[in-house]
């Protein structure tokens, strides 16, 4: 693993101390993490001709991620996508969360992990971002020690560890929510809706109007849903699908074939020959096309790969079980692996 660098990044509202670190690769590449949300802010990879680019919608400010609406690059908690009703029973008891998405809970509640300022710690070439979520916070139970840790080699791969412990049993699903264009962050609907996806996916998990799961694993065959054998994403933003007319898009979680550390997505930029091969632990992955991208960015303007437990499994006893048990131990990986065409 390359270097690791630290710099002020800025002070939030509430007069916080904000860092930047910059993780180094090869041939010029680094991604850069903040201690505000844990957040992945930037990837500048080179392309088949060695120019460095940025594939990661980000803002210049503290002032920005503070403001922002759309979770750009945040590390999400402590139940990442929805929770139906903003409610759940564990152990024979009843848990009410905060309701920010109409009737539901969405990423952890109206103050997610995305918008708190970790404590961080640096080692061997990795930055680690660690936070205490007390019990009762946005209504879970249990004292929940989360860190996330960054590490970017000389491969152009960035491995995004999860682990967490709690001293009660609590639902836990984690997720970072970087916004992608492999064409670059500046290339806006074009670039972004001109990448070709694979998903080694071949059901979805069915969503109501409300993008909560009905408890039905439909598969993807002869839809516009299926990119087993890859895809222009913007080729069929508007198909007619019942299950993307909710979205005007793709907000849907797909169920991944396979268990472990496995391919889930291979995201690629035939302009630049810029590729993400993204393996991931999670037994789901939520691909957005950036249907509610707004200002500065354009709608479209990006896409997201959110490798995840399903969306209120908690709520279906057959969807793989999302529950940490007191004492143990969370850990969920995520890896990266950037690369281009001339390689």
């Amino acid at each position: 693993m390359g270097n690791v660098t630290k710099k002020r990044f800025g002070q939030t509202a509430g007069g916080k101390e904000v860092f930047a670190f910059r993780l180094e690769g090869s041939g010029g590449a680094y991604v850069e993490a903040l201690d505000y949300g844990a957040l992945w802010k930037t990837a500048r990879v080179p392309d088949m001709n060695g120019r460095l680019t940025d594939v990661c919608l980000s803002y210049d400010t503290i002032e920005g991620y503070e403001k922002d609406p759309m979770y750009i690059g945040v590390s999400v908690g402590r139940f990442a996508n929805r929770i139906g009703g903003a409610a759940f029973e564990l152990n024979g008891k009843t848990y009410k969360l905060g309701n920010n998405d109409g009737s539901h809970s969405l990423h952890g509640g109206h103050d997610g992990y995305g918008k708190r300022v970790w404590e961080h710690e640096e080692k061997d070439g990795s930055v680690s971002f660690k936070l205490h979520s007390p019990d009762g916070d946005q209504g879970y139970p249990g004292n929940l020690d989360v860190t996330v840790t960054y590490a970017f080699d000389e491969e152009n791969a960035l491995t995004i560890d999860y682990t967490a412990v709690c001293d009660k049993d609590t639902p836990v699903n984690l997720t970072n929510h970087a916004y992608f264009n492999l064409a670059g962050a500046d290339s806006g609907k074009d670039g972004a809706m001109g990448q070709i996806l694979h998903l080694s996916a071949g059901a979805i998990t069915e969503v109501d109007g409300g993008f909560i799961p009905t408890g039905r694993i439909i598969p993807v065959d002869g839809t516009p849903l299926d990119f087993r054998q890859g895809n222009t994403i913007g080729s069929r933003l508007d198909a007619n699908h019942p299950q993307m007319s909710i979205a005007g898009g793709y907000d849907l979680n797909f169920v991944v074939d396979g268990e472990g550390l496995r391919e889930a997505a291979l995201l690629a930029c035939p302009q630049n020959g810029i590729s993400m091969r993204l393996l991931s632990t999670k037994p789901g992955i939520q691909l957005y096309s950036g249907n509610m991208i707004g200002a500065p960015f354009e709608r479209h303007g990006a896409v997201c790969l959110e490798p995840q437990h399903y969306p209120d499994c908690v709520n279906h006893p057959h969807f793989p079980s999302c529950i940490l048990k007191a004492g143990e131990t969370y850990a969920q990986r995520t890896v990266y692996e950037f690369g281009s065409a001339a390689e």
